[in-house]
Formats: structure tokens, C-alpha cells, sequence
């Protein structure tokens, strides 16, 4: 598991998608993020070296949200996933459904933090 840093720098970042997808071709891949105040979400998953699934929720003015990419078949799993009613808890189930362990340790976690010129790595 790769978490972002509080600044959301790996989400904000131009890279971090295409490098999901470039992973993808080769290995087996399920990226997911979430809003912070919001109930925006998405997941994608590549298998096969194929995306075989990509699905955004987006609510920007926090009315509840709507559909912004619904790509590929449903995943096993989704229908009961959205049925909860947390954003993390739906991405978590769909990762389950996959046989994605979603249970961690502090030692399981790697958070990215860029590199500062003054202090060396925020947060640090």
C-alpha cells in the first residue's frame, strides 16, 4: 500500500495516473483515493496488462455526488460495496472483493512526502 502525504502531493501530481496506468501493463494494479471533506471517490483496476475497470464519483459542492467515469464491467463485490455509506469503506470492499488485503499495520504503510530544500522530508 502507498499512502499520499497531507498535502495530497501524489494526487495532485500530473505523473501519478499515467504511472498507475504503466504499471498496469504488467502487473495486477488497484489504485483508489477519496475526498478529504467530501464523498468523492474513484478506483481503477488493470489486470491482464488491460484497465479493466475505472469509476468516479465526484462531489465538489458536497450534494451527494455524481458519476463522473464509469468504465468497464462492474467488479465483483461493487454492488454490495455501494451499499455502504463511507466513501473509504466503498473503495475498501471493492479492493476486498478482490482478494486485496485492506487491513494494515503502521509498518504496512508507505507515505509518499516529497523532499524539501530546508527541511529535508515534510512531516519528517
Amino acid at each position: 500500500m502507498i499512502a499520499d502525504d497531507l498535502f495530497y502531493t501524489l494526487w495532485h501530481l500530473p505523473t501519478t495516473r499515467a504511472v498507475i496506468s504503466t504499471l498496469g501493463q504488467t502487473w495486477d494494479v488497484f489504485a483508489m483515493s477519496v475526498g478529504d471533506s467530501d464523498k468523492s471517490f474513484d478506483f481503477a483496476f488493470y489486470t491482464a496488462g488491460k484497465l479493466m475497470r475505472s469509476y468516479a464519483v465526484i462531489d465538489p459542492d458536497y450534494s451527494g455526488g455524481r458519476v463522473a467515469e464509469n468504465v468497464g464491467d462492474s467488479l465483483p463485490g461493487e454492488v454490495a460495496a455501494f451499499e455502504q455509506d463511507d466513501e473509504l469503506k466503498i473503495v475498501f470492499s471493492v479492493a476486498a472483493s478482490l482478494g486485496i488485503t485492506t487491513h494494515y499495520t503502521v509498518d504496512d504503510v508507505r507515505v509518499y512526502s516529497p523532499v524539501t530544500e530546508d527541511f529535508g522530508v515534510l512531516g519528517g
